[in-house]
């Protein structure tokens, strides 16, 4: 019937649009993080050589200035215990607890990484 078509479709744009608003509550906890909180954590875990890092949606990028370091970093405890660490950082940010940690992409990387897969351009390294 027509009545029940219209039901659905409200129905439909109803989900939708609470689907829209949880994506875009996801993508927005990262940005509410002050650097300094980023900055005290990395200190907190004794995380050193770090060129810089990078938030964006529900991503997080460490980067060092060399592969080498980076590869130190990979294969230690340090590494798991950053993403941890993070997560829970971002969970104290997430008013509507829609973040769960496989929402998180973790990139650890290099500068010579950035400078050579990336041109040195943070368009490519986002992309």
């Amino acid at each position: 019937s027509l009545a029940q078509a219209q039901i659905e479709e409200a129905m439909g744009k109803m989900f939708a649009s609470a689907y829209s608003f949880e994506e875009e509550a996801k993508r927005e906890v990262s940005s509410l993080i002050p650097q300094t909180e980023i900055d005290a954590l990395l200190k907190d875990l004794d995380i050193k050589n770090v060129w810089t890092t990078t938030r964006a949606d529900a991503s997080f990028g460490i980067l060092f200035h060399t592969n080498k370091q980076c590869a130190t970093f990979e294969a230690g405890p340090k590494c798991e215990q950053l993403k941890q660490a993070y997560f829970q950082l971002l969970k104290s940010y997430d008013e509507f607890d829609y973040l769960q940690l496989k929402d998180l992409r973790y990139r650890v990387e290099s500068k010579e990484s950035f400078e050579t897969a990336h041109k040195g351009d943070w368009r490519y390294y986002f992309n």
